[in-house]
């Protein structure tokens, strides 16, 4: 922890409260868990903003699953999640619209006066329509153009959602193979995991992680560019803020310092796979020429076996001491017995 620097104010990453929220929280009249619900909630909908999630009316709707919200909110209670939403409801803060055969969907609501603060623009009139967001969702007609597009969705809304008819019928034309909304979550789902996979290997932390997440959700930015960045960015000492920025700004990375090889870290991990493949094959030639000491060994007479096993035990005991002699004579010091004696062998024969 260090005290914030002036450039922290513009890299900072921060959930945005409304300040009659924190108003409400200060006196009392809404619970904590109600308020953290909220501020997910609304950050929420302002990626359902960005994505297009709006109904006919204008009016931006979220999905925001039971179980996301006990991993937002760090906990194990999906009773503690639904508490959180009734005393929302009960201070007209969220509107939960539930639909046949489609999972519940929330609307947020504001108070009218965080609108209407010009007293020109708020005549009788334009107060009614600043007023929260109307109950009435839903209905036969509301619910089908709502859900027309259900069959696209996908987590967050990373492929665009649209509810005009003229898409609804195009959809409809779709088999219903291609048009499982579940293959497609599914789909989804195994993308973000390998995201989030890929997030934790390179040790990112999880605060990063989230901010990240929600690029992913807002900027549809591809596992390959995620990828990419974090390959480049310990040969650019990028911490994670920089990691953070480069996705979200879009940074362009000249193909110099990723595929030359020329940089310190590179150089290094270069070094270290060739160390390694030479480390490989220099274990094989020992292996292979062991198996064949033992081959010409058990070839031996038995007279010549006794005087290499003495030998090396000699060997083992001047080179590793009594306590392991033995073991490491039939290991390694009967090799280096047996390949002297051959090469004796050889020059007198």
């Amino acid at each position: 922890m260090r005290s914030i620097k002036v450039n922290d104010l513009d890299s900072m990453l921060y959930y945005q409260v409304p300040k009659w929220l924190m108003d409400l929280l200060i006196e009392g009249k809404i619970s904590i868990g109600a308020f953290k619900t909220y501020v997910l909630m609304y950050e929420r909908t302002r990626l359902s903003a960005r994505n297009n999630w709006i109904d006919k009316k204008g009016e931006v709707y979220i999905k925001y699953s039971y179980d996301e919200l006990m991993e937002d909110l760090k906990c194990n209670s999906k009773t503690t999640v639904s508490n959180n939403i009734k005393d929302l409801e009960k201070v007209d803060l969220i509107d939960k619209v539930r639909c046949f055969s489609s999972s519940s969907i929330y609307y947020l609501r504001v108070r009218s006066t965080e609108d209407c603060t010009s007293t020109e623009s708020c005549t009788d009139r334009s107060t009614e329509d600043c007023t929260t967001i109307s109950t009435e969702v839903c209905t036969n007609s509301s619910t089908e153009n709502l859900y027309a597009s259900k069959n696209n969705y996908n987590k967050n809304n990373l492929e665009r959602t649209t509810t005009n008819l003229e898409s609804k019928n195009k959809i409809e034309e779709i088999p219903a193979k291609e048009n499982s909304s579940s293959s497609l979550e599914i789909l989804e789902k195994e993308k973000i995991r390998q995201i989030k996979s890929t997030l934790q290997m390179h040790g990112i932390s999880i605060g990063t992680c989230k901010n990240i997440m929600e690029l992913v959700y807002s900027k549809h930015i591809d596992l390959e560019r995620i990828k990419t960045i974090l390959t480049i960015a310990p040969a650019k000492n990028w911490n994670e803020g920089a990691i953070y920025k480069a996705l979200k700004e879009n940074w362009v990375i000249e193909e110099k310092s990723y595929n030359t090889g020329k940089t310190k870290a590179e150089k290094k991990a270069k070094e270290a796979i060739e160390s390694n493949l030479k480390n490989k094959e220099q274990r094989d030639r020992a292996i292979e020429e062991k198996e064949n000491l033992k081959k010409i060994f058990e070839a031996l007479t038995e007279q010549e076996k006794r005087y290499i096993e003495q030998e090396a035990l000699k060997l083992a005991i001047e080179k590793y001491g009594n306590n392991i002699a033995q073991v490491m004579a039939r290991t390694e010091t009967i090799y280096l017995v047996l390949k002297k004696y051959l090469e004796r062998k050889k020059k007198v024969g």
